[in-house]
């Protein structure tokens, strides 16, 4: 009885600290201190777009050509904070990172397909449109997230780069075990960011087959910089 009570307390315990463990994100307040401290202004802001908020962070002059960065899974916009605060890239960009939905600050938990985050990302670029080019990045997941977001958004984007990419559906196999996760009270043991990873890295497999037919219509010029 005394080890069925001190697994019930442990059990309890690890789910209040699941909860706010491994949130592979950081407060705003917390990142403009930083990047104050580096003599670079950072603004964020949330979006409320079909009932959903989306969150983002923005540097950079906005009359210049911006790049939108597309962070990876498990994570959140400043997966790219060095890029926002990288002097070469503020003397030619405007710079923003957006939490993609059930990540960072854009309803920490509630994963969706790409299709859907599609859809709730792609009013951003049209709501912080300057008349520039656009361009965007996106890394690891971030990659056909990308992709995804040019085809749905024709003539918006001048170019686009990708940082190892998951984009070969071939390469993500879709462990069976995954819904006993995200479907079951075990999801509850889940900690922090883990949670919606696991529930979007189950998609992905169909995600990146329905992705083929998006491919075509990432026909972009390519992009030449000096910066790294």
């Amino acid at each position: 009885m005394r080890s069925l009570k001190l697994l019930l307390l442990f059990l309890i315990a690890w789910i209040i600290f699941a909860q706010s463990c491994m949130t592979f994100r950081k407060a705003d307040s917390k990142m403009k201190s930083e990047f104050a401290e580096k003599g670079v202004a950072l603004t964020t802001d949330t979006k409320t777009i079909d009932g959903r908020h989306i969150h983002y962070a923005k540097t950079g002059n906005d009359t210049f050509p911006t790049i939108y960065f597309i962070h990876g899974t498990p994570g959140s916009w400043d997966a790219f904070a060095g890029y926002l605060k990288d002097s070469q890239l503020l003397q030619q960009f405007r710079l923003i990172s957006i939490d993609r939905p059930g990540f960072g600050y854009s309803d920490f938990g509630d994963a969706v397909n790409l299709q859907r985050q599609s859809e709730l990302i792609s009013p951003i670029f049209y709501m912080l449109d300057n008349k520039k080019p656009a361009y965007i990045v996106g890394h690891s997941l971030g990659g056909p997230m990308a992709i995804k977001l040019v085809a749905d958004n024709p003539g918006v984007f001048s170019g686009m780069v990708q940082l190892a990419g998951s984009n070969d559906p071939a390469a993500e196999k879709p462990e069976k075990w995954r819904p006993w996760l995200y479907k079951t009270p075990l999801n509850f043991l889940v900690p922090g960011a883990m949670r919606p990873s696991n529930e979007e890295l189950w998609y992905l497999k169909k995600d990146l087959v329905d992705l083929k037919a998006d491919f075509p219509k990432n026909q972009l010029r390519r992009l030449h910089t000096s910066w790294k």
